[in-house]
């Protein structure tokens, strides 16, 4: 069923990701991607790849986190109570 030769270059843009990813943990994106970040994480990690160092632009974003997250809380929490039970929900269907 595998009729591609294993010794087959890969492109040079995935060459670059992996690069990048096992280096600091990013990833890059172009504007015409196809797959979104969590995508590539699951494909790079998948395929054995991991980050040696941590993604510097973590450190620009450390002071915001905890209010970040607290609107992401509130967020899910809010849109939560306005949807019906799980079992209710069910019993409509």
């Amino acid at each position: 069923m595998d009729t591609l030769p294993r010794t087959m270059r890969l492109p040079e843009g995935l060459v670059s990701k992996e690069k990048h990813f096992s280096r600091s943990g990013r990833i890059v994106l172009s504007s015409d991607e196809l797959f979104k970040d969590a995508s590539w994480f699951a494909v790079l990690v998948g395929q054995g790849h991991q980050p040696k160092d941590y993604n510097p632009l973590i450190d620009a974003i450390n002071s915001e986190k905890p209010r970040y997250l607290r609107r992401i809380r509130e967020t899910v929490r809010m849109t939560a109570s306005k949807m019906p039970e799980h079992v209710s929900f069910l019993s409509q269907q």
